[in-house]
């Protein structure tokens, strides 16, 4: 309620209880309830299987997505114990062509109503779209580059960590070895993997980010995956890298189907 509403109703309110009856025009005003606030980025939602206990926070904004979540376990503790889990880790994903930030980009629920995040990254020279879920083992983001220019272009998805606790790019501390992946540090096991990716033609390097990096051709469309294991360590990537997330996607997406309906939101810039 603005301003003017709270006299109006204030207005309203001392005439009635004197007993008088308020001139009908009184009764309207040309002010509308505006609820356009409650729906401006980032929008919040969470990726998680039906009742489980790991789950991902997605804030979603014009140009990125920020992946946010804890390690914290609440069935450590006394039952009733009244405890917040701290979001300790948080990692800001924006794909980027030719270097610089898509400009246009938008995003929704899957089928209008899953817990199955659509993220889309438009130019006139190609397009990425992020899908992200929570599944077992892990919450996934399925990756999709696509060229449609008629000249090559370079597309890339840039995963840095942002505030929290310390973290690194493997290779940073470790040349030549897992550039793909980004371990803890502080406050962690400093070899606890936050995130590692599948898909990429190439992997730059960077203190606390992990790139995947692709030089399409004309037409050409690649996919590739951003994995967030709920507990693996660096031991853990071979096999990791082996299984096969498309479908355990598939799977946490036709379990997504039986959660229910939600009320979809869908934004633009």
């Amino acid at each position: 309620m603005n301003r003017r509403q709270f006299f109006l109703s204030s207005a309203l309110g001392a005439v009635a209880a004197q007993g008088q009856s308020p001139e009908p025009a009184a009764l309207y005003s040309t002010e509308r309830v505006d609820f356009s606030y409650a729906f401006a980025p980032p929008h919040r939602m969470t990726v998680a299987r039906p009742e489980a206990s790991e789950k991902t926070l997605l804030d979603v904004e014009p140009g990125l997505l920020t992946m946010s979540w804890s390690y914290d376990d609440l069935r450590n503790m006394p039952l009733a114990t009244f405890k917040t889990p701290r979001t300790e880790w948080r990692v800001r994903v924006q794909p980027q062509i030719d270097g610089k930030p898509f400009g246009q980009s938008d995003w929704k629920r899957g089928g209008g109503y899953l817990p199955l995040l659509e993220n889309d990254y438009h130019d006139p020279a190609g397009s990425v779209r992020l899908e992200a879920i929570g599944g077992v083992g892990a919450a996934l983001v399925k990756v999709t580059a696509h060229n449609a220019d008629s000249r090559a272009h370079g597309f890339a998805v840039r995963c840095e960590v942002r505030g929290g606790w310390v973290a690194h790019n493997a290779a940073w501390m470790d040349t030549g070895r897992d550039g793909d992946t980004l371990l803890a540090g502080q406050s962690e096991r400093p070899d606890r993997v936050l995130m590692f990716g599948l898909g990429g033609a190439g992997y730059p390097v960077a203190a606390k980010a992990m790139t995947l990096g692709w030089t399409l051709a004309p037409g050409e469309r690649r996919e590739a995956w951003l994995v967030r294991p709920y507990q693996a360590y660096q031991a853990d990537l071979a096999r990791l890298r082996q299984a096969e997330w498309h479908v355990r996607f598939d799977a946490a997406s036709r379990v997504a189907r039986a959660s229910g309906p939600r009320r979809a939101v869908r934004h633009s810039r």
